[in-house]
């Protein structure tokens, strides 16, 4: 039942009518005593400082001292028109809550959560998502378009190294992309980790996501009639290997082979 899992070690919960939420000791308890179990009204009623980018804006707000992002879950792809912002049970955001935590106890570098909203509408449950505004920070995409050959190659590799750090978390990240890493001045940031699961196994676990991250780049430099630098290939092979030729020996093979299945999903960004 939506509701039913447990409460991670730094989140409080808190309960109003059809809403639930898990808010984070301090900075996320705030939040809820000021509002932020009814994620909309509370949104209308603060402060906008800007918006952040998914597959929608996400406002940005300054309340109770703090300045944070309020993600309202939305499907994509052929689901997002039948159901919208509707979803089967709360599992998947719990799930990323609980993944979020993780990561931030072995050290991969993920956005904060400072809270999750869940309200149960009949079989339906909506979600919110809390997160600590990092000013300044862009999309990997944005960044590389606009930065010189080296410093985009360098950027590349530092990707690599978060899927890196995923795969040493085991935790895969089955939507990774240039537009879920965050660029800030303080280093890169992973996003939207309810596409993820935690696997148990090798390295190669983290294989994956890296082919995905590189087929989006590929994707983004299409759409903008760009061209996709081939060293990208191998500055993400090198972030994600490190020190370990072996490592980067396997990385660049399956990067590679991903370059050469492109063309199927090549066709899907035709005309765009």
């Amino acid at each position: 039942m939506a509701g039913s899992a447990a409460v991670p070690a730094a989140f409080v919960r808190r309960e109003e009518g059809s809403r639930y939420g898990y808010f984070r000791r301090r900075d996320g308890e705030r939040l809820a005593e000021i509002g932020a179990l009814d994620p909309a009204a509370f949104a209308a009623a603060s402060e906008r400082i800007g918006s952040a980018r998914g597959r929608t804006e996400h406002p940005v707000i300054r309340e109770g001292g703090l300045e944070v992002v309020v993600k309202a879950y939305r499907r994509g792809g052929m689901l997002r028109g039948l159901l919208g912002d509707r979803y089967f049970g709360a599992g998947r955001f719990e799930r990323e809550l609980e993944l979020h935590e993780r990561a931030a106890r072995i050290g991969v570098p993920a956005v904060e959560v400072l809270g999750l909203v869940i309200e149960r509408r009949g079989p339906f449950v909506r979600a919110w998502e809390y997160t600590r505004w990092i000013p300044d920070a862009r999309d990997l995409w944005d960044v590389v378009k606009d930065a010189r050959p080296e410093d985009a190659t360098a950027l590349v590799r530092e990707a690599g190294s978060i899927a890196r750090a995923l795969a040493e978390a085991r935790i895969e990240h089955l939507d990774l992309s240039a537009r879920n890493i965050l660029v800030a001045p303080d280093g890169m940031r992973v996003l939207d980790l309810d596409r993820a699961r935690l696997l148990v196994g090798s390295l190669h676990v983290g294989l994956g996501p890296l082919a995905r991250l590189r087929r989006s780049l590929a994707k983004l430099a299409h759409l903008e009639r760009r061209p996709f630098d081939p060293e990208w290939d191998r500055a993400l092979a090198r972030g994600f290997g490190g020190s370990d030729r072996d490592i980067v020996g396997e990385a660049l093979l399956r990067l590679r082979r991903a370059a050469r299945r492109q063309w199927i999903h090549a066709f899907s960004w035709r005309g765009r």
